[in-house]
Formats: C-alpha cells, sequence, structure tokens
C-alpha cells in the first residue's frame, strides 16, 4: 500500500511538472506579438529603409516636399508613411513615404537651352548627376560627368549650361549665375540627350545623384518661354563626397566568397558607382535572383551587404561584420574578379586603387575611397 501510494504521489509530481511546462510554452506563444510596422517619421531615408527591408518591407514611392520648420522634422527627414505604425508586417508590403527637403538647386530652361545655379550653399559634385526624361518617345537621358571636362564641382552660386543647338559662342546670361563668359557649358544636338525638351513627348525630367532619386521636374508643353523648377541636390560633404552618402567601399573576401557592406549608421553606398577595372558591375542587378532581393543591390542601406560567390551559397548563410544580408549573386569562373586581386577607380582620388590577392588564411579585408 505504501509503495502505490510513493507510486501515486510520483505520477502526481510528474503530471503537475508536465502541465506546468506545456502551461509556460503556451504563455510564450501567447507572448510572441507579429512584427508590427515602425514609425520611421523623422528618421533619414537611408536609416529607414534598413530598418524596413529588415521586416521584409521595400520602399515604393517617394514624394519629395519642400521642407520648411512647420513640417516639425528636420531637413531631408521622412514627414508621412502610407502605413501607420503599429500595423501588423505582412509578406511583400511596400511603404510609400513622403520627404522633406530645402529645395536647393534652380534649374532654368527653356526649348534651346538649361542651366544649373547651385545654391546648396557648398560645391556639387557634377559626375553624380544623372537628368532623365519623364514620358519620352525617345529615351533622352544626360550625365553630369559631361560637363566635368570643364569643371569637376559646382561650386555655390555658380551655373553650368546644356544647348540643344549648335553653332553656340558662349553662355547665356542667366540672372543669379556668374558672368556668362565663365560659364561652363556644352552643346549637344543628338535628341538622347534632350531630357528638358518636350518635343520627344516628355512631360517632366527627373533627377539622380549618386543613385538617389532627388526628384521630378515638370515641363510646360508647346512653349518657347523660360521654365524653372527647384529641385533637391546633397552638397560635397567634408570626406569629399555628398551629404548622405559613404566615402569608402568595404570589401571582405577570401578565396571563395566577396562580401561588400556598407558599414555607415546613416548613409548610402551607391555600389552601382564603384568602377572596377575590368571586371563586372556591383550594382547590377542581373547578377542576382530577382525574387530574393530585399532592398536595393545597387544602392545598399546601412548595415546591409551583398554576397559574390563563385561556389554558390547554402542557407543558412553566416554574414560578417553582422550586416544584414539582402541579395546573393552566384557568379560565372569568368566574372570572378577577386582571386587575383583587383582594381577600382576611385572617384574621389581620380586614380585607381588596388585590392590585394586574398590572402591564405581567413579574410582579407579592403577598403577604398569610392
Amino acid at each position: 500500500m505504501r509503495l502505490m501510494q510513493k507510486s501515486f504521489s510520483f505520477l502526481l509530481i510528474a503530471c503537475v511538472i508536465i502541465l506546468t511546462t506545456s502551461s509556460l510554452v503556451a504563455q510564450e506563444e501567447a507572448t510572441e506579438e507579429p512584427a508590427t510596422i515602425p514609425n520611421i517619421v523623422g528618421l533619414n531615408v537611408p536609416f529607414a529603409t534598413s530598418m524596413l527591408n529588415q521586416l521584409g518591407i521595400t520602399i515604393g514611392e517617394q514624394t519629395l516636399i519642400e521642407w520648411n520648420t512647420s513640417l516639425g522634422v528636420e531637413p531631408n527627414r521622412i514627414t508621412q508613411q502610407s502605413i501607420s505604425a503599429g500595423t501588423p508586417v505582412t509578406a511583400g508590403l511596400q511603404m510609400d513615404i513622403v520627404i522633406a527637403h530645402p529645395f536647393n538647386m534652380e534649374i532654368i530652361f527653356d526649348d534651346n537651352d538649361l542651366t544649373l545655379l547651385n545654391q546648396t550653399g557648398g560645391a556639387v559634385d557634377l559626375a553624380g548627376l544623372v537628368f532623365t526624361a519623364i514620358d519620352a518617345r525617345i529615351p533622352a537621358t544626360f550625365s553630369g560627368v559631361e560637363w566635368t571636362s570643364e569643371v569637376d564641382s559646382l561650386s555655390p552660386e555658380r551655373c553650368v549650361q546644356i544647348w540643344s543647338i549648335g553653332g553656340i559662342g558662349q553662355a547665356k546670361s542667366v540672372e543669379g549665375c556668374q558672368a556668362s563668359g565663365s560659364i561652363p557649358w556644352l552643346s549637344r544636338i543628338n535628341d538622347d540627350a534632350h531630357f528638358w525638351i518636350d518635343d520627344n513627348g516628355a512631360t517632366g525630367f527627373s533627377l539622380i545623384q549618386d543613385g538617389i532619386y532627388r526628384g521630378d521636374c515638370a515641363i510646360i508643353p508647346n512653349t518657347t518661354n523660360v521654365q524653372q523648377c527647384e529641385i533637391y541636390t546633397a552638397p560635397i560633404g567634408v570626406d569629399g563626397v555628398a551629404e548622405d552618402v559613404t566615402a569608402y567601399v568595404y570589401f571582405r573576401y577570401n578565396d571563395e566568397q566577396l562580401w561588400v557592406i556598407n558599414r555607415s549608421d546613416d548613409r548610402w553606398m551607391p555600389s552601382s558607382q564603384v568602377d572596377i577595372v575590368d571586371a563586372i558591375n556591383l550594382g547590377d542587378s542581373n547578377l542576382f535572383a530577382e525574387d530574393a532581393i530585399i532592398g536595393n543591390v545597387s544602392l545598399l542601406a546601412p548595415h546591409q551587404c551583398v554576397l559574390y560567390t563563385n561556389i554558390g551559397a547554402t542557407e543558412p548563410v553566416t554574414t560578417p561584420d553582422s550586416c544584414d544580408l539582402i541579395a546573393i549573386a552566384s557568379l560565372d569562373p569568368d566574372d570572378v574578379f577577386w582571386l587575383a586581386g583587383f582594381e577600382i577607380t576611385s572617384r574621389i582620388r581620380g586614380e585607381n586603387l588596388a585590392c590585394v590577392t586574398p590572402q591564405s588564411e581567413g579574410d582579407t579585408l579592403c577598403l577604398l575611397p569610392r
């Protein structure tokens, strides 16, 4: 009888332990709340993008408005988000945002010419600017790098011009610019460079700076009158590049893998502008499986990274430096450029700079001015 009582007591204790453990598990499962949309108002766009991408959310339409103090945020910050904070995260979400910028680049144009007037208070790197016609029948694009044959950067209160006709003796006088005789200008008679003219059906043009969307300018159709547009561009910072992009590109590699990592806290890293000599374009999205990308491989947000490998990648992938992996490119043997060392053409230094061959043990680190 005593044996039976002991056995019964043991079973009772065991049942209590099992029930208690099950209860704890149930409580833990009940307290696990689904991920929710964060509040990104007041954040800068690179940092907010990194935060959203970690949740599987991509940035959608960006509306740019002119900043003023009544908006309650600092310049170059997000003022609105299309999905309310606290909304549960579901797969495939896309967040539209409104960004407030101080408009500081004036664009003056008519059917013959276009002038850029720098009102940023600092110099602007012309090589980073790309203009593209919107809705044009024939695609029309112009890169500011063409101006750099005359001048590398646009100083405050200075201008540059482009003309759509030939036979011009000197730049046109424009209010607010320096003397017309000292305005760098060029003429392009091919339609594929006339991004600001509505003869091609264009309704406007967009400005991209260092891979970053800066906004659109509308074109009033069927007019020869002078038109104006104010838009935002980031001036060159103390490290020689636009204020919201990294000055350096960070490589970490071995015989089998190469990582490109944005180690900044609040800046973009435009990988599409990292010019590797005689090799692939790092920002080429065709190198990656499109459905696997949560982010932008040509414009890495803070602490994001991409992996290039010659052996394929198996899950899970261990990332170095605790970076957020957004895409993997499995390269053909002919595209594996780092095994014998490689060079990049540095826009900051204006020369080629080299990374050495992978070391026999561990990873090789290479940090170069972009």
